[in-house]
């Protein structure tokens, strides 16, 4: 044995390509410029996944050489190991009043005090590849005619100032394959289990003119809805949808869908300035419904037949409350805009399968509805340093 050892020895040497060989030296990614980001917690209960929207405008005003190309949102280490990621992308929303922003997730304790990095390099291009968690279609199904977007958990479209939703049985992404077999029947990849017709589905709106409400929805020849998609990627996707009355723009509406949550947060920029706007969600047959004003939410709940059971829930800040109006067709609450000139609320849609057994009261669904109110009513605070 020994023998051969210094035989090989012996090779090795007369033959340099069969000698062990060294890695030459690399470049290190370097982040040399650190950004401190505080994002504050102001309730007394845990909020996972909180979406965290920067302006890079305020970014830059902070940092001039920040480099949208090369940079990394971290985790202060404080286990003894290098810290992983936060997911994070930048998106440009095409609708009024919106500029490019930074956006992530982010899981906050009661009364917590995060603080994160944002490091980056002045020069140079390192983007990362997150794993796809979102996307968007500006033109999608039926001739393009629909606006559609998703995250793995559910995924919605927009079509005639209706939204509409697609529920699942896994967590994936599924818009850029949908099966072109009725996706209103169940598959084992999930359903769409809302049937509209000519009601608002999700968030149709409806202007206020005096006591009256006058729809937006449902295919009035004198409408017309130009879609814009947006976003897509590791944290957020979503649509910007105009609405116009022959020609003439009334409202635009901006849905974003951030990963891992079932609910879209809703921006309605009126063209009328201070105009209030009615956000409808459908009625249903058989359905139950929980309204708290006080809260902020109105959830309903209703028998589907071979869907199951679907629920739907839209929450508002009761700061902005109006009033609410039930028709045949709906529940509408009216809703004022806020200091931006805007009217802001969230929507959902959610499924439970003929198959996974029905829950037997609206308890789960109501918590989440106060949860989601309690935090909307109540956004982080963010500081940059």
């Amino acid at each position: 044995m020994r023998r051969n050892i210094l035989l090989l020895s012996v090779l090795m040497l007369c033959h340099p390509d069969l000698a062990p060989t060294q890695m030459p030296p690399g470049n290190p990614i370097e982040y040399p410029k650190t950004i401190t980001v505080t994002i504050t917690n102001p309730l007394d209960i845990s909020r996972p996944s909180e979406p965290v929207i920067i302006p890079m405008a305020d970014i830059q005003t902070t940092s001039p050489d920040f480099n949208r190309t090369f940079f990394r949102v971290k985790r202060l280490a404080d286990d003894g190991f290098e810290p992983l990621d936060i997911p994070s992308q930048i998106r440009l929303v095409p609708a009024a009043g919106y500029g490019e922003e930074l956006v992530f997730l982010v899981d906050l304790a009661p009364r917590e005090k995060k603080t994160l990095e944002i490091v980056y390099n002045p020069s140079g291009t390192e983007a990362p590849r997150y794993p796809e968690k979102t996307q968007a279609f500006e033109k999608w199904y039926t001739g393009g005619v629909n606006v559609a977007w998703e995250n793995e958990v559910n995924a919605y479209r927009s079509y005639n100032g209706l939204l509409d939703y697609f529920a699942k049985s896994f967590a994936h992404l599924r818009l850029h394959d949908l099966p072109a077999d009725s996706y209103h029947h169940e598959e084992t990849w999930g359903v769409d289990p809302f049937v509209i017709g000519g009601k608002p589905g999700l968030c149709g709106l409806a202007l206020v003119e005096g006591n009256t409400l006058v729809p937006l929805y449902a295919g009035k020849d004198s409408l017309s809805y130009v879609h814009r998609a947006f976003g897509g990627g590791a944290v957020c996707a979503g649509a910007a949808v105009k609405t116009l009355n022959r020609g003439e723009l009334i409202l635009e509406q901006v849905f974003s869908l951030f990963d891992s949550r079932h609910e879209n947060h809703v921006r309605i920029i009126p063209s009328r300035k201070n105009s209030p706007v009615a956000v409808g969600m459908q009625a249903n047959d058989g359905e139950t419904v929980r309204f708290n004003a006080r809260a902020g939410y109105l959830v309903s709940w209703a028998p589907a037949g071979e869907y199951g059971t679907i629920a739907h829930v839209t929450v508002f800040n009761p700061a902005d409350f109006i009033g609410k109006t039930d028709t045949p067709q709906g529940h509408f609450l009216t809703l004022k805009p806020d200091a931006s000139g805007a009217v802001s609320c969230l929507s959902l849609g959610a499924w439970y399968r003929v198959s996974a057994g029905q829950p037997k009261s609206q308890n789960a669904l109501l918590n989440h509805a106060a949860f989601l109110a309690k935090c909307f009513s109540n956004p982080v605070k963010v500081d940059m340093r």
